[in-house]
Formats: structure tokens, sequence, C-alpha cells
């Protein structure tokens, strides 16, 4: 009797754990489901309606078939002498695209600093404290596709006019990758939301 006892216990508890695996394995399918769904999301929306009534279409551009990154349509690739003139510093962008009047530009830069996948955080860290002199300074960190990647707003001083950036950085293949959206600070209450557009739409390539 106590052993036909004890099997009734075994049995319950056994259907108890089973029954709390199934809820667990249905919840985080569920989060997993919903976290593919809104990626899905961000990769076929191509247009952003703006807080101004502005919508902007954009497209996806592939990047030395390493990242892809959402562009305005309108705005224009600067050539190599162009880049070299904007940005008169040692490691200017390997790509920036810039709207006709130039207050508005997307910036990918691919360098040579090693920078691994597992160092974004402390990297992030780092951004953080050499821009603590800034305005208006967030910092987010996310994982799409598998890829940790740190991001960064804030507001900093330029020639004429205060310049908000908002910059994502992650690694690609183990080297610093940094794909960055800034306007002027009086185009920032109308742009930045497509800032975040075009920052929050990095994808990767599936690895074979």
């Amino acid at each position: 009797m106590k052993n036909k006892k004890a099997l009734i216990i075994t049995i319950s508890v056994i259907v108890i754990v089973a029954v709390a695996v199934a809820i667990l394995v249905n919840i985080v399918l569920g989060q997993a489901t919903k976290k593919i769904q809104e990626e899905g999301k961000i990769y076929e929306t191509l247009e952003i309606a703006l807080d101004n009534g502005e919508k902007v279409e954009t497209e996806y551009y592939n990047f030395e078939d390493a990242f892809f990154v959402k562009v305005p349509k309108d705005f224009k690739q600067m050539d190599e002498e162009t880049i070299k003139v904007k940005y008169p510093n040692p490691n200017p962008p390997t790509y920036v695209f810039t709207n006709e009047a130039t207050t508005m530009n997307v910036a990918i830069s691919i360098t040579n600093d090693e920078l691994k996948n597992n160092q974004i955080k402390a990297y992030l860290e780092t951004l953080k404290a050499m821009c603590a002199n800034y305005e208006e300074v967030t910092t987010n960190l996310f994982v799409r596709d598998g890829r940790n990647i740190g991001e960064i707003s804030f507001v900093s001083p330029g020639v004429d006019t205060n310049i908000h950036n908002h910059m994502i950085v992650f690694s690609n293949n183990g080297k610093q990758a940094i794909v960055t959206f800034n306007c002027t600070k009086e185009l920032q209450p109308n742009y930045q939301k497509l800032g975040d557009f075009v920052t929050n739409s990095i994808m990767f390539p599936v690895e074979q």
C-alpha cells in the first residue's frame, strides 16, 4: 500500500514537472516568436512617418556583404574626397550619405580596430565616459541576429550649431564597426525619429 502511494506521488510530481516545463517552453517559444515577428517588421518596413507629417522612404544598403542598414532614398553618397573634407581627421567614415543641404548624415565606419562581440558592453561604457560633458547622453545595449549592439546618442557642439548624434557600435569580423546618424540640433525635433529608424535597421546576413 505504501509503495502504491509512493508511486502515485512520484507520478504526480512527474506530471506537475512536465506541465511546468511545457508552460515554460510555451512562454519561451511565444517570446521568441514575438521577437521574430518584431524583427521581421523592422526589416520589411522601409517608410517612416515623422511627427511633422513627412514620410521618408528608405532602402537597405549592403555594406561589404557584412551588414545591412536602411538609408533614406533621397540621401546622396559622398565621394571619397568630399568625405576627407567634411571629416578632417585621421579616421574618417568609410561611407557617408547626406541630404541635399548636408544637414543630416548617415555615416558608416568599418575599421581595423579590434573589437569582439563580448567586448561591446565594456566599450559602450567607455563611449559613455567619453561623452560625459555632452548633453542628452543615453545608452542602450541590445542583440540583433546574435550580435551585441551598443547604442549611444548625445548632442555635441559643432562649428555653427550643436549636433544630435545617434550611434550604434558592433563587432564586424572581430573589428569595430559604427553606424551614425547625425543632424543639426534645429532638425532634431523632426528627424530624431528618422535616426532611430536608421540605426535600429541594422541587419546581418545569415551565417552559413
